[in-house]
């Protein structure tokens, strides 16, 4: 899938092009036949160095340095086995279940050879994540269901072991659905990208339905019948439901229960033409009915059963209601309006009732329903207005900041602020919803309102000293350029790194070539404050904040760049859900660096919380306007991505990681520097290995972000 920002510039998230499509006419020929060997190379055993090593450092700083040998002998033993997609996917697996149990994961290695010896990988993720979602919270039971002591596991690995492979489906699902819908549509799979990450649902787009490779034994135990019941359901909505519909004013959870009517409403009217379909569709509502939960979810699944099975007694007041509601206005199903008044009336009820309602977690009930976003126009929700500006601007005039190419300006406030949206990365969907976020920048206090021109003097300050590599970075000199987006030669330390990361399913970096040449060397560089809340707390045992210390640094470095021909900004955002990402910008590229802007800087404040990727992608944005050879965003932070209105962990991180490589596709570098001891766990996701560096001493921020500077600036 692809995930585009509104943009002209900056325009698109897909993959990077292949290394063939990289390659110039002048490639020369045995580099050629060495890439297109490390490319085509099929025998797992021979994939085992890069495959493996990448995760094995992982492994050891995990805790996990037991389990090494064991992998490794375990991961020789199948290498012929199994092709090189199979064992990378085996090496991701195990690393995903590391990281919620080791024990499990020790478990698995064990019986390794037992199990793939039953099922292949994609059925041992299947078996797997049975088990982890039996019993979520029993971290005991985990351990004995991946180990085989329970009977449970057993007839887990037993129906895994007979069950027809998910692809093997497809093409008999494509001419159900072609035939049903009287609509061209392909049938792809939706691969469960978070091991132990919410369940996928289908989802339906313009031109294709795609369906989960990780359905389970406890959403069906016969998955074929699952999956045409997925098409049956999915032709409901293509032949009966209106598409794109606005959310504005609705609150997620008017939206679930919105959805919730729509789903039977349109199941009934496809239940009208073809009757049979009635046994697809209500073994599964019988089957989820049982379950019990205190939540929405399980509300929604009753009310639902209800409105299809008119044998079905319940003694629940709301599900009656809806469903009293619902028959009173059966006979005019073909009109929208009339059911969507109804979840309405529902929707306030559950308000009312307090019924607990988790976006990030809900997934919609029975399996076989999709997530219902192609009901949905997500761009076009409005967002809150602003919250009023807690600054106080004085005297000089404030400049009107231009809206990056890749924004959407959504309003003008006043002249101290402006709104543009961006999209959002969605994992469990594998797409972006468009103009998902709004970001609100916020125009600091007094600024000059010129920029320096050449040969303009800086404001005379206090200076530190920065390092000479830095200093020095107007290079001028005779020498090999690597890693070029162009070149006559292959730099090929750079095109092993972009096969061994299209291995490991990372971002890879597309400049793989080299060129002789002379040039000046010059670096527009955003330093991108985290002013979230936490940014608030004591450095123990003194009275500085980290908020104080990471003035500290913007303005040393500030001070440090002012006399150099290299162009410095340094930004700052914060977040309030995700309407509201607050931008500010205290210096500009090119800006005098005098006391006006140290003033901004000193009035800076934390609040709120942290939306990385949209501010990210804002940041890179303003960037692409820079005429310089590089571009790169240093982001300073203390903790992971993290806002009020997520609740699921990944959510954050891997769009944020999709910000990253957006930016970095585009000719934007990203580099992080954080004061969370704990980063290792996220931040080398978002921004790759070679991209962050974890501050131990806060005190010593400033000297860190003057040595980050120097180091890209002299790369």
């Amino acid at each position: 899938m692809r995930c585009r920002d509104s943009s002209k510039r900056i325009s698109d998230e897909s993959q990077l092009p292949s290394a063939h499509s990289a390659m110039t006419p002048s490639t020369p020929g045995i580099m050629r036949k060495d890439i297109d060997r490390m490319d085509h190379a099929n025998d797992g055993s021979a994939a085992l160095d890069p495959a493996w090593s990448l995760a094995r450092t992982a492994w050891m700083a995990d805790g996990a340095t037991q389990l090494v040998p064991l992998v490794e002998q375990k991961l020789h033993a199948l290498g012929r086995r199994l092709n090189a997609d199979e064992f990378a996917a085996l090496i991701e697996l195990l690393d995903s279940l590391k990281a919620v149990t080791v024990t499990g994961a020790a478990q698995v290695i064990n019986r390794l050879e037992f199990l793939l010896d039953r099922v292949n990988v994609d059925g041992l993720g299947r078996w797997i994540l049975t088990g982890l979602r039996m019993h979520p919270a029993d971290p005991g039971f985990q351990e004995r269901y991946l180990s085989l002591d329970d009977a449970a596991s057993v007839a887990a690995l037993a129906a895994e072991e007979g069950a027809q492979a998910p692809s093997a489906c497809f093409p008999a699902l494509a001419y159900y659905l072609n035939g049903l819908a009287e609509s061209p549509l392909d049938i792809q799979a939706r691969r469960q990208t978070i091991l132990n990450g919410p369940p996928a649902r289908p989802v339906i787009t313009d031109t294709a339905l795609l369906l989960p490779d990780s359905y389970t034994i406890l959403d069906g135990e016969d998955r074929a019948m699952l999956y045409r019941a997925a098409v049956a359901h999915a032709v409901a909505h293509i032949r009966h439901s209106p598409r794109k519909l606005p959310t504005a004013g609705l609150k997620p959870l008017g939206i679930a229960v919105v959805s919730t009517i729509e789903d039977a409403r349109a199941e009934r009217l496809l239940l009208r033409e073809y009757p049979g379909l009635a046994n697809l569709f209500l073994p599964f509502l019988r089957k989820t009915t049982h379950e019990r939960d205190l939540g929405f979810a399980w509300l929604a699944v009753r009310l639902h059963h209800a409105l299809l099975d008119p044998g079905y007694q319940d003694d629940n007041y709301w599900v009656n209601k809806g469903r009293r509601l619902f028959e009173e206005n059966a006979g005019e199903l073909d009109d929208y309006q009339r059911f969507r008044e109804i979840a309405s009336i529902l929707a306030n009820d559950l308000g009312q009732m307090r019924v607990r309602f988790n976006a990030q977690q809900y997934a919609v009930s029975p399996a076989y329903c999709d997530d219902n976003s192609c009901l949905w126009d997500y761009a076009g929700s409005s967002a809150p207005a602003p919250m009023e500006q807690d600054i106080e601007v004085k005297g000089a005039r404030l400049e009107q900041a231009e809206a990056a190419p890749d924004a959407t300006p959504v309003s003008v406030e006043a002249a101290t602020s402006a709104t543009f949206s961006y999209p959002e990365w969605d994992y469990r969907i594998n797409a972006c919803r468009e103009g998902w976020c709004t970001v609100v920048e916020r125009a600091d206090g007094p600024r000059l309102a010129s920029v320096r021109s050449a040969g303009e003097s800086p404001a005379t300050a206090p200076r530190i000293a920065m390092p000479k590599s830095a200093r020095s970075g107007q290079i001028d000199r005779h020498r090999r350029l690597r890693r070029q987006w162009e070149g006559e030669e292959i730099d090929l330390n750079a095109a092993i790194e972009f096969f061994v990361d299209r291995r490991r399913h990372a971002s890879p970096e597309s400049r793989v070539f080299m060129r002789p040449g002379r040039r000046e060397h010059r670096t527009a560089i955003l330093v991108l404050m985290d002013l979230s809340e936490s940014a608030n707390d004591r450095i123990p045992g003194r009275f500085d904040s980290i908020l104080d210390m990471e003035k500290k640094a913007a303005w040393m470095l500030a001070q440090a760049v002012a006399d150099s021909d290299n162009r410095l900004a340094i930004h700052g955002f914060c977040s309030n859900t995700r309407h509201e990402v607050n931008y500010t910008r205290f210096i500009e590229f090119g800006e005098v660096v005098g006391a006006p802007q140290q003033k901004a800087i000193a009035r800076a404040s934390a609040a709120y919380s942290t939306r990385m990727g949209a501010a990210l992608r804002h940041a890179a944005a303003l960037l692409d306007e820079e005429d310089s050879e590089r571009k790169v965003v240093i982001m300073v932070t203390d903790g992971a991505p993290s806002d009020i209105d997520v609740f699921d962990d990944e959510y954050l991180i891997l769009d944020a990681q999709a910000g990253v490589n957006h930016a970095r596709q585009h000719g934007v570098d990203c580099f992080c520097l954080t004061i969370d001891a704990d980063a290792e766990r996220y931040v080398k996701r978002i921004f790759g290995a070679k991209n962050y560096r974890i501050v131990d001493d806060p005190l010593s921020l400033p000297a860190q972000l003057s040595g980050v500077f120097a180091h890209i600036n002299g790369l």
